[in-house]
């Protein structure tokens, strides 16, 4: 199977949080631990604390990620790239999903690619490695694949699903985690807006992200924006492994400067605040 068929629907991707929480001690007890470099509970679970304590050993011994395992007969083509950070609070994520379907009124049948659940985790000989997963470019092979460009599902085999065309890839902000400190998130929008084109390149975001950036309020719950805050750093990105980060680093500047890239991301962050 090509890597954008490592899919799953926004439902799945809820019904997954949904039986990861009813483990409540498990639960309770990431939330009591504390965030990286701190010594104080962090009050949440996120992507890390997933992936090491529900991923792994529910896909262990079996050579496929999560989404293949929810969709063993009928895999399922991405019809959305989603880009985020590991660090986020997993539940705002969700929050951010929620919104996300409501503001563009889209259906939670879509197929999202979500790199955590759609790729095998564990590590442990019975499936692809992660490093053998990275050399398939599985990114590149899913914005360039015809369900994230035009939209088109695979109607003879999913006739129920609802479609909107011409999804893209979704950048997910949260208050918890900033995506453009991670440098693969960074390289995931300079790549996105190459190949779709920023129409096609948009954010969703939580309440608590926009409380984050307000600077006052106008008119109810209109949130006025001072469009400095929207700006990033992208350049400022890291990468916990050296080679992947050199890597980036030369594609990114090989095509334009992290300037360029810095004041397109501010442009659809702003677009974004102005639709919730």
């Amino acid at each position: 199977l090509r890597p954008e068929q490592w899919a799953l629907t926004i439902a799945q991707w809820k019904q997954f949080l949904h039986t990861c929480k009813a483990c409540t001690e498990l639960w309770e007890w990431l939330t009591a631990q504390p965030a990286y470099g701190t010594t104080e509970a962090k009050g949440y679970v996120n992507l890390y604390d997933v992936c090491a304590h529900f991923v792994k050993p529910w896909t262990a011994g079996t050579g496929c990620g999560l989404a293949l395992l929810m969709n063993p007969t009928e895999p399922l083509t991405a019809s959305l790239m989603i880009s985020h950070s590991w660090a986020e609070d997993i539940e705002e994520c969700s929050e951010a999903f929620d919104n996300f379907c409501k503001t563009w009124n889209i259906s939670e049948l879509t197929p999202i690619w979500f790199c955590t659940y759609a790729q095998y985790q564990p590590q442990d000989g019975h499936g692809p490695s992660i490093q053998e997963q990275i050399a398939l470019q599985p990114f590149l092979s899913v914005i360039h694949s015809e369900g994230v460009r035009e939209g088109v599902p695979n109607a003879a085999t999913h006739p129920r699903l609802q479609w909107k065309s011409n999804f893209g890839m979704l950048v997910v902000h949260t208050s918890r985690a900033d995506p453009y400190t991670r440098l693969w998130c960074v390289h995931e929008v300079d790549e996105a807006l190459s190949v779709l084109g920023k129409e096609m390149v948009f954010g969703i975001c939580t309440k608590g992200y926009l409380e984050g950036l307000a600077c006052g309020t106008m008119g109810g719950n209109f949130l006025c924006m001072e469009r400095r805050r929207l700006a990033v750093t992208s350049e400022a990105a890291a990468c916990g492994v050296p080679e992947d980060e050199d890597m980036i680093r030369k594609h990114i500047l090989a095509k334009g400067t992290f300037e360029d890239l810095d004041r397109a991301v501010m442009d659809f962050r702003a677009a974004m605040a102005s639709h919730l």
